[in-house]
């Protein structure tokens, strides 16, 4: 009979977590995402060479890396926003420093600003068109292919451009191809359901699936 509970407090288990996870899942579909509760990140390269493209790579995850400490916690876009624009000068300072370390003297900036956006669909996502808040980081002349993800909330769905025309920006989205992740999809996307970390901060559900196996089950 101890394996008959045993497989009982698994199978309750097991059936709590599909339940909460298709719970969730419905939640992340139906949720409105729009221009106006997103912060996005767009990093151009000066030029599309495989040099440039590279550095594009490495100022982008330092960028990235240095984002998830100022954003801790944070839980408002306008909060979000504020804190990247009083960080300007420290977001810059770090970009020169490996622009330096790579020999390289390209001018930086960094503007948190209106960029416009066409409708993108990620899975069962979709982002409407429309002037998004977004970090722009332009690296020299920012004649090469952009690169850009959701910043906040941190959900980083992620694609390249092939090329860029900043003088033209509904263009230059209107050719991204979001199926094509080529060589950013080595960045590390960290993307935790919100099932997971509710059953992480209650304990208790183990618990309460334990009773019910107890009821359930034919005998001790």
């Amino acid at each position: 009979m101890k394996r008959v509970r045993f497989i009982l407090i698994i199978a309750v288990t097991l059936l709590t977590l599909s339940i909460l996870g298709s719970k969730t899942a419905f939640v992340l579909e139906q949720r409105d995402y729009t221009p106006d509760n997103l912060l996005r990140l767009h990093v151009i390269a000066n030029s599309n060479t495989l040099a440039d493209q590279a550095l594009k790579r490495l100022i982008r995850n330092k960028v990235i890396e240095s984002t998830k400490k100022l954003l801790t916690d944070v839980k408002d876009v306008t909060d979000a926003s504020s804190i990247m624009e009083a960080n300007i000068d420290y977001l810059t300072e770090l970009v020169n420093e490996e622009l330096s370390r790579r020999g390289k003297d390209y001018k930086v900036a960094i503007k948190v600003e209106e960029t416009y956006f066409p409708t993108r669909t990620y899975g069962s996502v979709t982002l409407p068109e429309g002037n998004y808040q977004a970090v722009r980081v332009i690296l020299g002349d920012g004649n090469g292919a952009n690169w850009w993800c959701v910043l906040f909330p941190p959900l980083c769905f992620v694609d390249s451009v092939d090329s860029v025309n900043n003088k033209s920006p509904k263009l230059m989205e209107a050719k991204a191809n979001s199926s094509n992740m080529g060589e950013d999809t080595e960045v590390e996307v960290e993307f935790r359901l919100k099932f997971l970390d509710y059953v992480k901060k209650n304990p208790e559900l183990i618990k309460k699936n334990l009773k019910l196996a107890k009821i359930f089950s034919f005998g001790k």
